[in-house]
């Protein structure tokens, strides 16, 4: 059974012996002012609840103290029998335990989550580890200032430098666009301006938030430079599309003949010509 707390109810249960017999007495006869009370070392007072017999009939005798009697330190039960020759005397005593506070559930749970990363660096605890995921996945959160358009717009970032953010990912988490995500063209230092090469299907709204993410990503644009730009001479595997281009090239010349990679023709008239004298020339080649 559980000990008396401050501030709470309190049931405890007593046997009463016969005075002449030492026995366990079976249905005790039961006064209202056999029973006193002093709680925290006060004067006895009779109790609020005279006792009962629970279960009819039975040796067991049921106490069942209000808050104000268990009181905040202790409390001392002095049983007398008033008609002085059934029963003998009992005192019971009991320390009280200090209340808890109530267990509030939201604050806790606000405890845990609200707690500084920062605080948690030992090795080997789950906060370390944590604060490593949170490193491992980062994601920078924000919101739309100023003006925005579909292609740019201010940002309330502050504390990175220009370029920080060139390439990641910026993914909307409210507003009209929740949901959607663009790669970063640009981000500059200054009113934390991100700039998009891809446009957004509607201009976001000040106050919509945003967070983005480390994953890598070209714009359309950087790609296809990567694409055109890339060196002639750096695929020579047969089998691949490199090669056979590459091939292809020097098969006419480089940059004579067929002149794929070199030609400027500005006109449907000029490819027709090209064509039409490459065809004569063959011909010719074959007469010969």
């Amino acid at each position: 059974m559980a000990g008396p707390v401050s501030g709470s109810n309190y049931t405890f249960t007593l046997s009463l012996f016969s005075q002449s017999t030492g026995n366990v007495i079976q249905n005790p006869t039961i006064a209202a002012g056999d029973f006193n009370i002093s709680t925290d070392g006060g004067a006895l007072t009779p109790l609020s609840a005279t006792p009962t017999v629970t279960p009819a009939n039975s040796y067991i005798v049921e106490f069942n103290l209000t808050s104000e009697e268990v009181g905040t330190d202790h409390f001392t039960v002095v049983c007398v029998d008033a008609a002085g020759s059934e029963w003998k005397d009992v005192v019971f005593h009991e320390t009280v335990q200090a209340k808890n506070d109530t267990v509030d559930v939201d604050a806790i749970a606000d405890g845990v989550w609200d707690e500084p990363y920062a605080s948690h660096t030992a090795a080997g605890t789950f906060g370390k580890l944590m604060d490593l995921l949170r490193k491992a996945n980062r994601a920078i959160d924000g919101g739309v200032s100023g003006t925005p358009t579909t292609t740019a717009f201010d940002t309330n970032i502050t504390g990175y430098t220009t370029g920080a953010f060139d390439s990641e990912v910026l993914v909307f988490v409210s507003g009209a666009l929740e949901g959607e995500a663009r790669p970063i063209l640009s981000y500059s230092e200054t009113d934390g301006r991100i700039t998009f090469e891809e446009p957004w299907t509607a201009a976001p709204s000040a106050s919509d938030e945003f967070v983005i993410l480390p994953y890598h990503v070209h714009p359309v644009s950087e790609i296809v430079d990567g694409v055109w730009s890339e060196a002639q001479a750096g695929y020579t595997t047969d089998g691949t599309f490199g090669y056979y281009l590459d091939a292809k090239v020097s098969e006419s010349g480089g940059g004579g003949g067929l002149a794929i990679l070199d030609a400027e023709l500005s006109s449907v008239t000029e490819v027709v010509l090209y064509a039409e004298l490459n065809s004569i020339k063959y011909e010719a080649e074959l007469v010969q």
